[in-house]
C-alpha cells in the first residue's frame, strides 16, 4: 500500500499513457491492417485500464480515509470516459476510418457533395447536437452546485470545503471551454468548400 502512496501520480500517468497506446493500437490494427477481431483486444485492454484507474482511487481512499485531489482527478477522468468520452471516441473512430480509407484508396474519394461533420451529420445538425450537449452539461453543473450550496448551508462535511472548491474551479473551467467549443459551431459555422 505504501508503494501506491509514494508513486500514485506516476502510476496514474502511466495508466493514461497506456490509454493512448491502446487507443492508437486499436485504430492502427482495425483500420490500417483490417484486423477487426484483433482490435477488440485493444478495446478490452482500454476498458481494463479504466477499471485499473478506478481501483487506484478506491485504494487511495481506503488508505487515506479522505477524498483528495488525486481521487478528484480520477473521478474527472472516469466521468469523462463514461459521458463525453464515448461520443468523442466514436467521432474519432469514424474520422480515422475515413482518413485511413482515403490514404489507402485516394481514387475512391474524389466526389464533392454537402460537407459533413466528423460524425456524419450536416454542419447545422452537428451545431445543434453540440449545443444540446452543452446545455445538458450546464444543467448538471447547476444541479451539482445547488447540492454543493446545500451541503455548505447545512454544514454537511462529507467532502472538505477545499475539495469542493477545487472540484468547482476545475469544473467551471471545463464548462467554459466546452461552451466556447460547442457554441462556436453555431456562431462560426464551417465554410463550405
Amino acid at each position: 500500500m505504501s508503494l501506491l502512496a509514494e508513486y500514485k501520480w506516476y502510476i496514474l500517468i502511466a495508466a493514461e499513457v497506456l490509454f493512448w497506446v491502446f487507443s492508437i493500437s486499436f485504430v492502427i490494427v482495425r483500420y490500417w491492417f483490417q484486423l477487426h477481431r484483433l482490435s477488440l483486444i485493444f478495446l478490452i485492454l482500454f476498458i481494463v485500464n479504466d477499471l485499473f484507474i478506478l481501483s487506484l482511487a478506491i485504494l487511495d481512499y481506503m488508505q487515506t480515509g479522505e477524498f483528495s485531489n488525486y481521487q478528484l482527478i480520477i473521478a474527472i477522468i472516469l466521468i469523462y470516459a463514461l459521458t463525453y468520452g464515448k461520443k468523442d471516441f466514436k467521432k474519432l473512430d469514424a474520422y480515422l476510418k475515413e482518413k485511413v480509407e482515403k490514404w489507402k484508396n485516394p481514387s475512391r474519394h474524389t466526389h464533392k457533395g454537402e460537407e459533413k461533420s466528423a460524425d456524419g451529420g450536416s454542419d447545422w445538425e452537428h451545431a445543434r447536437r453540440e449545443r444540446n450537449g452543452w446545455f445538458k452539461h450546464l444543467l448538471i453543473y447547476a444541479i451539482a452546485h445547488g447540492i454543493y450550496f446545500l451541503m455548505m448551508t447545512f454544514q454537511w462535511e462529507a467532502i472538505s470545503f477545499e475539495t469542493l472548491s477545487n472540484i468547482s474551479s476545475i469544473w467551471t473551467i471545463i464548462l467554459v471551454v466546452d461552451g466556447v467549443y460547442s457554441l462556436s459551431f453555431t456562431i462560426f459555422p464551417r465554410k463550405r468548400k
